[in-house]
């Protein structure tokens, strides 16, 4: 257990890259979610 620091680190950097990727795809996916939702209400619309 003489390398509970260096998990640590390990841990935070690991953290940082999927909050990273997370937000990238939260972005993606909203984006993606607001173009549905107006092809949708131009369909509705026709």
């Amino acid at each position: 257990m003489e390398k509970t620091e260096l998990t640590k680190e390990q841990l935070e950097e690991r953290n940082k890259k999927l909050m990273k990727i997370k937000n990238e795809l939260s972005e993606r996916h909203r984006t993606w979610h607001a173009g549905k939702i107006e092809w949708m209400a131009r369909r509705m619309l026709m």
